[in-house]
This record gives structure tokens, sequence and C-alpha cells, in this order.
């Protein structure tokens, strides 16, 4: 199983980070963010390379007080049939599927804290 590099969780935390904190600085709410499962699968055969890339996270939604407001799980995944994998191109790949969960997930949430 693949896990997120450094530079990966900077730019996750980055993004969970944004719009959420009240006035003072003092966090309104925090999400908090667990990536459940994130993995690259590969194979090949004699004409093309495959690649699956699948990722489960959860984002919480805490109050001030640290009580659960709301909980989302966001599942991704790509599957990508090439004639050439490189590392760079997957790594590319792997990090864009990354940030569609995450940003999924945010959308997500935010639709379902919306008052009716």
């Amino acid at each position: 199983m693949a896990r997120p590099n450094t530079r990966q969780q900077a730019r996750m935390q980055t993004l969970l980070r944004n719009g959420f904190h009240g006035d003072a600085g003092t966090p309104a709410t925090t999400l908090r963010c667990h990536i459940r499962e994130a993995y690259q699968l590969f194979g090949a055969t004699l004409i093309s390379e495959n690649l699956e890339i699948r990722i489960s996270i959860q984002l919480d939604l805490l109050d001030a007080e640290g009580k659960l407001i709301q909980s989302v799980i966001r599942d991704e995944s790509v599957f990508r049939r090439l004639n050439d994998v490189k590392h760079k191109p997957l790594e590319q790949l792997y990090q864009l599927t990354l940030d569609a969960a995450a940003f999924n997930g945010l959308k997500l949430l935010l639709v379902q804290t919306q008052p009716e």
C-alpha cells in the first residue's frame, strides 16, 4: 500500500485547512482527515501496462469543543491502460487522485452541512 509522502501530506493539509478558521485565528471548526486506504496497482501484458489507483478518505467536521458535526467518506479510483509507464506521471496521477478525493469530500461535506 502506497502511503502519502511528506509533500503530499502537506499539500492535503493546506487544501483541507483553507476556510476553517474563526475570527481570532482560533479554529471555529476543525476538519480531521483520515486516509482510510490509498494504493496503486500495476500490471503488465505484452502490449500494455495497466495502472489502478484507489483512495478512500474520511473527513470529520468537528465544532470548537471537538464534537462531531458531520462525517463523510469519499472514494476515488482511476484506471489507466498505458503503453509506457514512467515514475513521474504515476506520481502525478496519484497526487491528482488524492486531491480529487479531498476536494470531492469537501464538496460533499459542504452540501451535507448546509441548512435546509
